[in-house]
């Protein structure tokens, strides 16, 4: 499988060119909060989207933006709360 996404995502780099697959996503209503079910502004909208173009977009953006990604320094550690 690695291989296998590594092959296409050499591909795509080349070619730059991708999938129209990986550009469509399926909207979701989910409910966010307690109320009426009947009640479109108790809903949000989620879009599902394909993994392969997750993972590709996610490498994208490590590469070109790498602090963004980076583990947080032990400065940075220490100032986080922890939750229980």
């Amino acid at each position: 499988m690695i291989l296998w996404l590594q092959m296409v995502f050499s591909i795509i780099w080349r070619t730059e060119a991708i999938s129209s697959d990986w550009k469509k996503g399926i909207l979701v209503p989910a409910l966010k909060r307690k109320g009426s079910k009947i009640d479109c502004s108790n809903y949000c909208g989620i879009t599902l989207l394909s993994a392969p173009g997750k993972l590709f977009a996610m490498l994208l953006l490590s590469n070109k933006f790498p602090t963004c990604f980076a583990p947080p320094q032990q400065a940075q550690i220490h100032a986080r709360k922890i939750d229980n």
